[in-house]
C-alpha cells in the first residue's frame, strides 16, 4: 500500500446486517469508485432476484417476471442500463454510509491500482420497496405486450397496426420466458397480415383516385 485514504474502517471486508459492503479494483481511483458503486446495484438485483425465486418456489407456481435474465443481462451491461432501471435509478454514491480506498503496487508486475470499498444501506424494508416496484415494472410490461396484441388482431387501422408492431420490436429482448413467444406470434401475425394487403380502387376517374 503505498497510499491510503486514511484509516482502514473495521466494516472492511466484513458482513453487516442492514448494509451492503462491496468493494472494487482498477487503475484509476475514479473508476474504482464507479465499479464499485455497480457492485452494489448488482449486489441489490440479486437480493431481488432470489427474493422472487425462493417466494416463487414456496408458492410452487411458474415465475412470470424475467428475473434470471434481468439479472444476467444486467450484470453484463450494468454501467449502461443502470438508468433505464427504474427501481435502481435512486441508489447513487450520495446515500453512501461509509467508503475507503487504497492505492496499491503489486511487487512482481509493479502495476499501481486502486481499491475502493463502499459501504451501502440496504434495509430489509428497502428490498421490499425494490421488490414491488419489479413486480410493478413487470406487470405493466405485460399489459403492454396484451395491448399491442390486441391492436393486431382486431384493428382496421393501418397506422393502428404499424405502432403496434413497432411496440412489439421493442419488446423482442426485454422476454426470455413465456412471453417471448407471445411477442414473437404477434410479430408474424403483423407480417402475414401485410402479406395478404392490398390496394383496391374503389372510385377511378380521371383526375381521382381513390
Amino acid at each position: 500500500i503505498i497510499e491510503k485514504s486514511g484509516k482502514m474502517p473495521s466494516w472492511v471486508n466484513t458482513l453487516e446486517s442492514g448494509f451492503i459492503i462491496t468493494s472494487a479494483q482498477q487503475p484509476k481511483l475514479e473508476d474504482a469508485k464507479q465499479k464499485a458503486l455497480n457492485n452494489i446495484k448488482e449486489e441489490i438485483v440479486r437480493s431481488v432476484a432470489d427474493h422472487i425465486r425462493v417466494k416463487t418456489e414456496i408458492n410452487t407456481r411458474e415465475l412470470s417476471g424475467d428475473v434470471n435474465s434481468f439479472l444476467e443481462t444486467y450484470q453484463s451491461t450494468v454501467t449502461s442500463e443502470s438508468g433505464d432501471v427504474p427501481f435502481l435509478q435512486g441508489i447513487s454514491l450520495n446515500k453512501v454510509s461509509g467508503w475507503y480506498w487504497e492505492k496499491i503496487k503489486d511487487k512482481v508486475n509493479k502495476k499501481v491500482f486502486y481499491q475502493y470499498y463502499i459501504k451501502y444501506p440496504f434495509t430489509e424494508f428497502e428490498l421490499n420497496e425494490l421488490i414491488d416496484a419489479y413486480k410493478r415494472q413487470d406487470r405493466e410490461l405485460t399489459e403492454r405486450l396484451n395491448t399491442q396484441l390486441v391492436v393486431i388482431d382486431n384493428t382496421t387501422s393501418l397506422d393502428e397496426l404499424i405502432l403496434a408492431h413497432r411496440q412489439l420490436t421493442e419488446m423482442t429482448t426485454l422476454f426470455k420466458d413465456q412471453r417471448k413467444y407471445k411477442v414473437r406470434a404477434g410479430i408474424a401475425s403483423f407480417r402475414g397480415l401485410l402479406q395478404n394487403m392490398r390496394l383496391s380502387p374503389i372510385e377511378n376517374i380521371p383526375g381521382k383516385m381513390i
